[in-house]
């Protein structure tokens, strides 16, 4: 009260504690499902920053398709603000058999200033569908004419596999000459390749009277490894021609 006056202080220290980073990985394909034996697939990778501090994606590896640095669209480093993200898509080719699935996983792998990592990874799977086989049937004859009563004809037998998918050719029967397995050079069962061929020839007499013909037709049968079968057929036409 005499007016002196007098001062004092005292400090308050606060200390911050460091606080790991994180982040939350999605990956997703683009279609889901694909018909047997597959084909392209595009990928998108998100990667968001949960964390309350900027980070720094430092890598991108997906635990088929590789290191994701320079497919695609996706590129590391790269800066993830505070609820931020960043995003890439690639494409690659995915096959598999009807009733199977490909997963694959990519991990991210995220750093802050104070040197902590982060990594968490995501899935994303793509199933096969089945797919029915197919092939095509060609028969030729060799001559396509023959002098009455007759004679021999070779004919020629070829079965294309036009199916995604190797195949297995179970049976050739022609429906006047019979089972062809063991005549002139065909047999089965045979293995068609994707984009392949299996082709053989027999010989049989064909008989009748001047300005008649005779049509036959083969019947080829295939099957692919899920058991599902195909046929097609193809005929071959011999004239029978007067004798001079």
């Amino acid at each position: 009260d005499e007016g002196n006056t007098v001062q004092d202080t005292d400090p308050a220290t606060v200390t911050f504690t460091d606080v790991l980073p994180t982040i939350e990985v999605i990956k997703t394909a683009n279609p889901i499902s694909l018909p047997e034996p597959g084909g392209s697939v595009q990928f998108t990778v998100r990667v968001n920053n949960t964390s309350q501090e900027v980070l720094t994606l430092t890598a991108l590896v997906d635990d088929i398709h590789g290191n994701l640095a320079g497919q695609g669209t996706c590129a590391v480093p790269q800066t993830l603000a505070v609820g931020g993200f960043y995003q890439c898509t690639f494409t690659a080719q995915v096959t598999g058999d009807a009733g199977e699935s490909e997963t694959d996983t990519v991990t991210a792998t995220a750093r802050d200033d104070e040197g902590n990592t982060v990594q968490d990874t995501d899935p994303a799977t793509v199933t096969f569908t089945d797919v029915l086989p197919t092939i095509d049937v060609i028969k030729t004859a060799n001559p396509t004419s023959v002098v009455e009563p007759g004679g021999n004809v070779e004919f020629t037998v070829r079965v294309n596999n036009t199916s995604q998918e190797v195949l297995t050719l179970t049976a050739l029967a022609d429906d006047i000459h019979g089972n062809l397995n063991g005549q002139g050079t065909c047999s089965t069962p045979r293995s068609l390749a994707v984009g392949g061929f299996y082709q053989c020839t027999f010989t049989a007499f064909v008989a009748g009277q001047a300005g008649e013909s005779e049509t036959d037709t083969v019947t080829a049968t295939a099957r692919d490894d899920e058991g599902n079968t195909v046929q097609d057929t193809d005929p071959a036409t011999v004239l029978i021609t007067d004798a001079l």
